[in-house]
């Protein structure tokens, strides 16, 4: 996942995963905690999804696609 976010910090992460748990957003599933998005986090996804699709197309990375990093899900 950190990978997937451009290498943040593991702090900085667990942070970030701390917040949308607190928001209903996401749960920890399994054995080994493994973050998965609720009903409520995957509504959202869902709902954001056409304003990603719009902003990867216009915003610019420096390799010359226009294209964002990181995709959700």
């Amino acid at each position: 996942m950190r990978r997937r976010m451009g290498n943040c910090s593991s702090s900085m992460l667990a942070d970030r995963l701390q917040q949308l748990q607190s928001a209903g957003l996401t749960r920890k599933n399994g054995p080994r905690g493994a973050h998965e998005l609720t009903t409520e986090g995957a509504l959202l996804s869902e709902s954001l999804q056409p304003l990603w699709d719009w902003a990867e197309h216009r915003t610019p990375t420096g390799d010359g696609n226009g294209r964002i990093p990181w995709r959700p899900g």
